[in-house]
């Protein structure tokens, strides 16, 4: 029993304070869900631009289709968070995911084009041709 008094008077003497003098707790703190959620989609987006936009630029098969798809999907889910955020860094945030937002949708819509132009689908086919009216 003296020892456990012993440690608690020395975790009292020993334990940091915080404002007022109050003592913080150091072990178990709680961290905050929202700030890990946050914080986890913005290096999610952050990765998946960068993964999709390295290498050729030349070269389609070194950018995945399905990365850009999820990579825009990532990124309106990483601006919905930034909304609820105040202040001068938030804003300056939301901003530049605004942009990349942009990019990524201008990126998907020349996808769709040059995808469209090299094959036949998108194409202005003749019209068939037209059997000649028979006189008579």
């Amino acid at each position: 029993m003296l020892a456990t008094t012993e440690a608690k008077t020395l975790w009292k003497a020993c334990a940091p304070r915080g404002s007022f003098g109050r003592r913080q707790r150091v072990f178990g703190a709680k961290m905050n869900l929202e700030k890990v959620v946050f914080g986890f989609f913005i290096l999610l987006a952050l990765t998946m631009n960068l993964a999709f936009v390295a290498g050729d630029i030349d070269n389609p098969e070194h950018h995945s289709i399905w990365l850009l798809f999820a990579a825009i999907v990532v990124n309106f889910i990483a601006t919905g968070l930034k909304l609820g955020d105040r202040s001068q860094v938030g804003a300056l945030l939301l901003a530049t995911s605004l942009v990349a937002d942009l990019q990524l949708i201008v990126a998907a819509s020349l996808w769709t084009l040059a995808l469209c132009l090299a094959t036949s689908t998108c194409r202005r086919r003749p019209a068939p041709p037209t059997a000649p009216a028979r006189s008579g």
